[in-house]
């Protein structure tokens, strides 16, 4: 085992793929989406809320995450 030493501190923890979906999500200037996952992309749609919920706190997006009814909704708090 050997340590190498990080000058700049841990490196960021960085989703790109979130962060790009929900940058279009904003760019569509609508209130609300229905989210269609894919079936094994996350374990369910709580999980799947929670992840998308923290992207958008972590990247301060104006975005809330809702489920009903076992859907997955984002829902612009700016508009």
């Amino acid at each position: 085992m050997k340590f190498t030493e990080m000058k700049n501190g841990l490196p960021k923890r960085e989703n790109n793929k979130l962060n790009l979906l929900l940058k279009e999500f904003v760019r569509m200037n609508v209130a609300v989406v229905r989210v269609d996952l894919e079936q094994h992309e996350y374990a369910s749609v709580s999980v799947a809320r929670s992840v998308i919920g923290a992207a958008c706190k972590r990247h301060c997006v104006p975005v809330k995450t809702k489920v009903r009814d076992g859907v997955l909704y984002l829902v612009r708090t700016d508009m």
